[in-house]
């Protein structure tokens, strides 16, 4: 699943696989409100996270629980990556988020 946003955990873009994942529209998990299938304790604890790599420049490795849109929840693994303009700054992150407990294939 793959996601772009700003350092203020404000999404831009979705790939269609987490729009799959969550049942969410394009257009309805925009700015927060993909936030809306993370629990409250981990969405806090996330955006603490992300605040600080903002801060250090530095990549985000992590993890948070997600609502399946079958109504399950699910890990995900993140790795994000800091963007920056060409002076320099950071304008966001782009990510990429593995399903942690996933079924196996063919299995």
């Amino acid at each position: 699943m793959l996601w772009a946003g700003d350092a203020l955990g404000r999404r831009t873009r979705f790939n269609r696989r987490w729009l799959e994942f969550t049942g969410g529209t394009a257009l309805g998990e925009r700015g927060r409100g993909w936030q809306k299938h993370v629990p409250a304790d981990d969405l806090r604890r996330y955006l603490r996270e992300l605040r600080a790599a903002a801060g250090s420049r530095a990549p985000l490795r992590t993890s948070y629980r997600v609502a399946r849109s079958d109504g399950t929840s699910g890990l995900v693994l993140e790795e994000a990556r800091p963007q920056f303009n060409r002076r320099d700054r950071i304008t966001g992150f782009v990510g990429v988020c593995l399903e942690a407990d996933a079924p196996a294939a063919g299995g």
